[in-house]
């Protein structure tokens, strides 16, 4: 399912994203990369592809946020937030 949702600036991207309560994955094309690196660390979510439409690897830890369907969500009790930072896949 891909949803398409029109937003005015940075913030209300991030703020509608962030209002769900999915999130295991999260995607942002962008052609400026320190916009991309602000919204790794703004989007709560368990993995993150920058300008990429796959963010799976055999290596890589799986962790989801918010109340993805069937997933382990891993959480700072202290914070409610997820515990690391999500998994980036990044592509310049």
């Amino acid at each position: 399912m891909l949803a398409v949702i029109p937003f005015d600036d940075e913030a209300e991207a991030v703020r509608l994203a962030n209002s769900t309560e999915y999130g295991l994955v999260s995607y942002v094309f962008t052609t400026d990369l320190a916009r991309g690196m602000r919204m790794i660390d703004a989007l709560e979510t368990g993995m993150m592809g920058l300008n990429v439409g796959v963010v799976s690897s055999a290596a890589a830890p799986f962790a989801a946020a918010s109340s993805s369907p069937g997933r382990a969500v891993h959480h700072d009790e202290a914070t409610a937030r997820p515990s690391a930072p999500p998994l980036a896949m990044i592509r310049r």
